[in-house]
């Protein structure tokens, strides 16, 4: 029941009561919302492409 209908039910009611516009949290495959998205990033866009670029 726990990986059958638990996430068609989620998914249900996901899709009756979250807009499509509600951008705060991640989806699945399936379209079942995932963890809520926290990032904040903080200097210009040469610094944070840099920094990204480098922890790779």
């Amino acid at each position: 029941m726990a990986y059958l209908v638990l996430p068609r039910l989620h998914q249900f009611f996901t899709a009756l009561y979250v807009p499509d516009y509600f951008i705060a949290r991640t989806r699945t495959m399936d379209g079942v919302l995932g963890d809520p998205v926290n990032l904040a990033l903080e200097g210009s866009a040469a610094d944070i492409h840099a920094a990204m670029c480098n922890a790779s």
